[in-house]
């Protein structure tokens, strides 16, 4: 299931409630106070299940690391919902600032679970809690998981584990509107055709689409390509990793037009922009096949879907990839320079003659990829970061900028590897690489869609060992939760009672003072004792 990606959105007054099917045993509904700015999930399971946990994950990853997380179970034999997050592939921990509240929860006849819990959009908990912004067109990462207990404690999901990528903010229904726009006419479906995947780890697989004589050019004909949707073969789900797609102006020579992971959203451009056929050749479809276990006899005809306008329908602007960081990799062959290594790029001056769009981005790296940053500098001072902090090369997904960058903008890149020793740079899986691809548009007005190491006007600024990777998320103090009104008065009525038991044994310490004073200098200090018996009154009234 592919969910579309759109640059632009309305969100209703008043949210309906909406459902999704995760899976055959797992549904999720949800409703938005907009009002109050508080979303309500309720998550049910047909089978059984002691616990379940919903995480809304980190844009541009959004596997369990970096996740945050509530779990409902039963604790002293009571339903309770836990604010926890994660940092690893391990189980969660418990935040401190405790912002889910569970509504309700029951075990089902059929042995499923039944929760319902709530949360505000945006919490005060910014390090440990994820912000679930209405008025961006960014879609959302969940993931879903259920599970046994044992002894009281939340057990390992094994398979009962999802991720879904999917707005919460707009009606359900939009992903349907959207192909109804003015000038959408159909949708073309291009596939490899029957590739026999080899057993080799690492297999780039590149076929012409759309030459003069194929039957996918005769219906491109001179349409625009107005969004971009992976399809991949269920047979070799596990084996098709990331897509790159080509407009070849001659067989050198081409602008990328997509590029993402297998499991990828689809990616819907905005109305005054597409890739219009009309200015290439052809279509080149780059599959990259990851086959560690060296499986044979698996056929492959993954591919795309393009959705078009009308014959002769053409868009202002042209939408194209600007690829930044390492985008040749120049460094191939390179060794890592150390176990935890950091690289920084930069794209010393954005080529363009005018004010470009930045709509949407992917960070790349392989297998050893951990963190992945860019910076953006005007006059040099920075004007805007976008991080992925816990990279996955697993969970790799476009997020949306909607940013207006201008010409002589500066921009690094920085890419960050654990446990990379021995690793070098190149194009298998096992190799590293570093590229940010940035969708542009219109990106006729750049002077060259490549600002980086060795290309354009790029260079590597350092490469250096660092002790560890650090992150924003999961780090820092959780504001103090505020008290209830009955904790706060059982609280001050206590301290009362310890200010008055002190008041009153200061008094007595002052009698005692007196008494004594009063006993030795009574007859030759006798002005001297008034003025501390009136201090001494003065205290006592201070105290009480």
């Amino acid at each position: 299931m592919f969910d579309l990606l759109v640059f632009s959105c309305a969100i209703a007054s008043v949210s309906a409630a909406r459902n999704y099917d995760v899976s055959d045993t797992l549904n999720i509904q949800w409703e938005v106070d907009n009002t109050k700015d508080i979303i309500t999930f309720t998550l049910q399971t047909t089978v059984k299940a002691e616990w379940i946990g919903l995480g809304i994950g980190e844009p541009g990853s959004g596997s369990m690391p970096g996740a945050d997380i509530a779990l409902v179970y039963k604790e002293n034999g009571k339903y309770v919902v836990k604010d926890t997050y994660c940092l690893d592939y391990v189980l969660p921990t418990t935040d401190q600032h405790q912002d889910w509240t569970l509504i309700n929860a029951e075990e089902l006849t059929s042995g499923g679970l039944k929760a319902q819990i709530s949360r505000p959009l945006q919490t005060e908990d910014v390090h440990y809690d994820r912000s679930l912004d209405k008025s961006s067109a960014l879609p959302n990462t969940l993931i879903f998981a259920y599970g046994s207990l044992a002894g009281g404690n939340v057990q390992y999901h094994g398979g009962n584990r999802w991720r879904l990528n999917i707005n919460l903010f707009l009606d359900i229904n939009y992903q349907k509107e959207l192909m109804q726009k003015s000038d959408f006419d159909t949708i073309i479906v291009a596939l490899n055709k029957n590739f026999s995947v080899p057993s080799d780890e690492t297999t780039y697989n590149e076929q012409n689409l759309f030459l003069d004589n194929d039957e996918y050019m005769m219906k491109l004909g001179d349409r625009t390509i107005i969004g971009i949707e992976p399809v991949v073969s269920e047979e070799t789900e596990s084996m098709v990793h990331h897509f790159l797609l080509y407009g070849m102006r001659d067989d050198d020579e081409g602008d990328l037009i997509f590029g993402g992971a297998s499991h990828a959203s689809a990616v819907v451009f905005p109305d005054s922009a597409g890739v219009n056929a009309n200015d290439f050749l052809n279509i080149r479809l780059q599959t990259h096949y990851n086959n560690p276990s060296g499986i044979t006899g698996k056929v492959d005809s993954s591919g795309m879907k393009f959705y078009v306008t009308k014959a002769g329908k053409s868009r202002a602007e042209r939408m194209a990839l600007l690829q930044l960081g390492d985008p040749s990799v120049a460094l191939g062959g390179n060794e890592l320079v150390g176990v935890n290594s950091r690289y920084l790029f930069e794209c010393k001056s954005l080529p363009a003659n005018t004010n470009v769009n930045f709509f949407a981005r992917l960070g790349h790296m392989h297998q050893k990829g951990a963190k992945f940053v860019t910076k953006y500098y005007r006059d040099n001072k920075e004007v805007r970061t976008d991080q992925i902090e816990f990279y996955d090369f697993g969970y790799q997904d476009m997020t949306f900028m909607n940013w207006t960058a201008q010409p002589g903008d500066r921009i690094t890149t920085e890419c960050y590897y654990a446990d990379g020793k021995g690793v070098r740079f190149g194009l298998g899986s096992k190799n590293e690489m570093c590229i940010d691809f940035i969708y542009v548009y219109p990106s006729d007005k750049l002077d060259t869609l490549f600002c980086g190491y060795e290309a354009g006007d790029g260079i590597l600024v350092s490469k250096e060992v660092v002790d560890s990777i650090t992150h924003d998320f999961g780090s820092g103090s959780s504001p103090q939760k505020p008290k209830h009104k009955k904790q706060d008065k059982e609280n001050n009525t206590a301290k009362y009672i310890i200010i008055a038991i002190i008041g009153a044994v200061l008094v007595a310490v002052l009698a005692g003072a007196y008494v004594t004073i009063n006993f030795l200098y009574r007859r030759k200090h006798t002005a001297k004792f008034s003025q501390l018996a009136m201090e001494a009154n003065d205290d006592d009234a201070y105290i009480n």
